[in-house]
């Protein structure tokens, strides 16, 4: 071995362990083009950020560390990205994180802004190391965690153990759903970064759609089904009916578990607006309490609490109750997005979640 080589990882076990994450709708559809690897550092660190919630740190018996601030670093052990590929090719992981840096991520928010970014800012191989530690943008971290257009269930263990990145993004599409959907060829093909590729429709049946699908069906809780739509003799989409295999899932006890955290989750993610409540507006720890439910549906729903509470104090300060005011105020901005939610048809699952954080 050469003196500035890198010296090969020590292999670990992987065991058994599942782990259930929910990933934020607007990130599942997004337009990004990723290897294999970079597409399993991303599951990497969607479990991460799941770990705000559900307080686990391991992704099928491999544990990562994670260092909180404006800008996470994730330390994945590189055996979780290489799976069962040649555990000494840590250049191939060199690779794929130095690659990442420069690709970007594109969507459509939930309120309609447009959203591109790069999603990981640094990439660290410690020498003789056996993790690599990924730099993720802010945006990054809160997209995985947005479930205003709602979000999909992920059994990261057997998204990750995967092989290609095409099965691991229709697994993402169809998770925990049972209804079918139609895409068109050009969407899809725009999501997955592949525009200019596969010029011919059978092609890229040939080449993305059924090597996905063969892989799903064999491995993962959800696989589907699909047929062609024709506008004349020409194929502009597919009719997809997702297929559930509930035998290689966790049982949906965990999942229970995973909402019930997420509804519980606002005291421990929003301690600044907590602090600005009780510092800047003057409620009082009781007065937060008995009002914990408001603050709860207005942390999930409104894209900036905080922002929102400066504004309303200062509405309120010709009012004769302006605490009360601000409570009133809230109630009403969350009960008309509520309604616009309903009304625009979007998820009934995120629809649930949110009523629930209106429940002790």
């Amino acid at each position: 071995m050469k003196k500035n080589s890198p010296r090969p990882p020590k292999k670990t076990q992987l065991t058994e362990s599942s782990r259930m994450i929910l990933q934020g709708y607007d990130l599942t559809t997004a337009k990004y083009k990723a290897s294999l690897y970079q597409k399993r550092m991303m599951l990497a660190v969607a479990s991460a950020a799941q770990s705000k919630i559900d307080g686990a740190r391991h992704i099928a018996g491999q544990h990562f560390k994670v260092e909180e601030g404006e800008f996470p670093i994730i330390s994945v052990p590189i055996d979780l990205i290489l799976q069962d590929d040649d555990s000494s090719n840590i250049f191939a992981v060199r690779k794929a994180a130095k690659d990442f840096i420069g690709r970007v991520i594109e969507y459509q928010a939930a309120e309609g802004s447009w959203v591109v970014f790069s999603p990981i800012i640094t990439a660290t191989i410690p020498r003789y190391g056996s993790e690599v530690q990924l730099q993720v943008h802010k945006l990054f971290w809160e997209a995985i965690l947005d479930y205003r257009s709602g979000y999909r269930k992920l059994d990261v263990k057997r998204a990750i153990a995967l092989k290609s990145v095409y099965a691991i993004r229709f697994y993402e599409l169809f998770s925990g759903k049972t209804e079918p959907i139609i895409y068109s060829i050009a969407k899809l093909k725009e999501m997955f970064a592949i525009k200019d590729k596969y010029k011919l429709t059978a092609d890229f049946v040939r080449k993305v759609i059924e090597p996905a699908k063969r892989e799903l069906d064999a491995a993962a809780p959800y696989s589907f089904d699909f047929e062609p739509i024709k506008e004349g003799r020409k194929i502009i989409a597919f009719k997809f009916t997702p297929l559930h295999y509930p035998q290689r899932e966790n049982e949906d006890a965990e999942v229970r578990d995973l909402q019930r955290k997420l509804s519980l989750s606002w005291d421990i993610r929003d301690r600044h607006v907590r602090d600005y409540l009780k510092d800047s507006i003057g409620f009082t720890e009781v007065e937060i309490r008995n009002n914990i439910e408001v603050f709860r549906r207005a942390s999930e729903l409104l894209p900036d609490l905080l922002s929102e509470l400066a504004l309303l104090k200062g509405k309120s300060r010709d009012k004769d109750n302006p605490k009360g005011w601000i409570i009133r105020a809230l109630e009403g901005k969350v009960k008309d997005l509520l309604e616009k939610i309903e009304k625009d048809g979007m998820s009934r699952e995120i629809l649930a979640i949110a009523d629930k954080l209106g429940k002790k």
